[in-house]
């Protein structure tokens, strides 16, 4: 019979997942046990603050900060790094400094000690972005979550895991565990700071397999709802 897995990399709602005796471990077994529920919360008070840690896993990432045609042509550059829309193409012609700004990348070499290809990965993408979170708690309680602040882990420009940088354009894989805490809540939604939020890694297979479509597709159909809403 197959051990349970570790939280980091478990379904925290729907699986059973094992906590060693670590003291992340300790933490995120007592904020396991806690829940939010945004529509109670609403139900209180517009503002009001979340007194108690909860564990939430992260479902999904979305830059505000950037149009969703834009998403798109991303997600879609990183399926096929040499189908570059023919707008970027055109500004990397206006200038050498342009096509130095403009490179595809095709390879990293991960042995080289030089951050500076790594580095460039993230210059447009994780350092100038604002990110709504769609978090989940253990007991399957749904939420949005916005930062106040550039959260750390979501805006490194050293990131952890050069693998994930290549993979996708999120900044840290979805399915990874935070715990919130004494955190400000507007309406039900989550409102993010550093002091408040301790990203404790991890990831959910089921969620990052094929990700590149799902989120093309979810994109999609989020443009064509609002298109035929107009």
């Amino acid at each position: 019979m197959a051990a349970n897995p570790s939280y980091l990399n478990a379904d925290i709602f729907r699986d059973s997942p094992t906590f060693d005796s670590s003291a992340s471990n300790q933490r995120a077994l007592q904020a396991s046990r806690n829940s939010f529920v945004p529509a109670l919360t609403t139900q209180r008070s517009f503002k009001t603050i979340l007194n108690k840690p909860v564990l939430f896993q992260i479902l999904f990432i979305d830059n505000i900060k950037q149009s969703k045609f834009n998403q798109i042509d991303n997600w879609l550059e990183f399926q096929n790094p040499l189908a570059v829309s023919t707008d970027k193409l055109r500004n990397s012609k206006k200038g050498s400094g342009a096509n130095r700004n403009n490179r595809i990348i095709k390879s990293v070499d991960l042995s080289n000690d030089n951050d500076t290809d790594s580095n460039s990965l993230t210059d447009t993408s994780s350092l100038n972005a604002i990110y709504k979170l769609t978090l989940q708690d253990s007991q399957g309680n749904l939420c949005y979550a916005f930062e106040l602040e550039n959260l750390d882990f979501l805006h490194s420009s050293d990131r952890s895991s050069i693998a994930n940088a290549l993979l996708n354009p999120l900044p840290v894989p979805l399915g990874s565990k935070i715990i919130v805490y004494n955190c400000l809540v507007l309406e039900g939604t989550l409102m993010l700071n550093n002091k408040g939020t301790e990203y404790l890694g991890g990831q959910l297979l089921v969620l990052n397999d094929n990700i590149s479509s799902k989120v093309i597709k979810n994109f999609k159909a989020m443009l064509e709802l609002l298109s035929t809403a107009n």
